[in-house]
């Protein structure tokens, strides 16, 4: 997940591909850089007419979604904490998500 929330429909789109695939067997995990980090921060406040991000994070495991992770460069280079996600993740640097990028079978980027 690289795009943030509200700025066009990706991570929107990004949230129901994961959720989809869950439903034809497939583990999926999510990986929150670059922008992407802005989708994890507490308190958004989506423009009117539009589904909360926020809420539909914390959906996630009831689609068997529970692996979150979160680039800590990103995070920091965004000027954002640890306390500024309002979501149980695990903070990895670049070598953690080359592994985890190198032990899936597949990798989509919204």
């Amino acid at each position: 997940m690289t795009t943030p929330p509200y700025r066009g429909i990706l991570s929107q789109d990004a949230l129901d591909f994961a959720m989809g695939a869950t439903n034809y067997g497939h583990d999926v995990t999510l990986i929150f850089m670059d922008d992407g980090v802005f989708q994890l921060a507490s308190e958004q406040h989506p423009p009117e007419g539009t589904k909360s991000h926020e809420k539909r994070l914390k959906s996630l495991p009831f689609f068997d979604i529970e692996d979150l992770y979160c680039c800590e460069s990103s995070l920091h280079q965004r000027q954002m904490k640890k306390d500024d996600i309002g979501h149980d993740i695990t903070l990895c640097d670049a070598g953690a998500i080359a592994t985890i990028l190198s032990d899936s079978d597949h990798i989509v980027r919204f």
